[in-house]
């Protein structure tokens, strides 16, 4: 497990900690060049030793753990079954949101992606794309400003 820290990322790391072996913080220094720079190392980290990757927004804490263990079940069935990439997104009212699980794929195939973009180019290229229904309004919900963060403490 890999979470990707920039700004103020020692502060982060110790107020929150994690004690279990499998849990790691990435330093990610590029991280003022947008989330694409995070979201490369992440990727980059996890595929060292593993064939899938499942992608979650640090902005995003009300998709329910439900939701998480559907995306991952699904996803690994398809390793077991799949040679080619695979993405796999949880879908809800017409809308695809978060966490996302990419099977069977290389770093290099996000390479590409600069700035402040995010995968969805990289979903679109792929020729075997799942969209899976949950019934979790949290897959589309983040805390982008204040007036979010005031609407999610009334959520709790």
């Amino acid at each position: 497990m890999f979470t990707v820290i920039g700004h103020e990322a020692e502060r982060i790391s110790r107020s929150i900690p994690i004690d279990d072996p499998r849990f790691h913080w990435v330093f990610n220094p590029l991280y003022r060049s947008g989330q694409s720079a995070s979201f490369k190392l992440g990727i980059r980290k996890a595929l060292e030793s593993h064939a899938s990757v499942m992608v979650f927004l640090g902005d995003q804490p009300f998709v329910n753990s439900q939701t998480v263990h559907e995306v991952w079940a699904q996803g690994n069935r398809m390793l077991q079954a799949e040679q080619e990439p695979f993405v796999i997104q949880p879908f809800y009212r017409e809308k695809t949101g978060h966490p996302v699980f990419f099977g069977n794929v290389n770093s290099h195939l996000f390479e590409e992606l600069g700035g402040d973009q995010g995968a969805k180019p990289i979903i679109a290229s792929m020729n075997r794309r799942i969209l899976l229904p949950v019934d979790d309004p949290g897959i589309h919900f983040d805390i982008d400003s204040l007036a979010d963060f005031e609407e999610a403490q009334h959520m709790r």
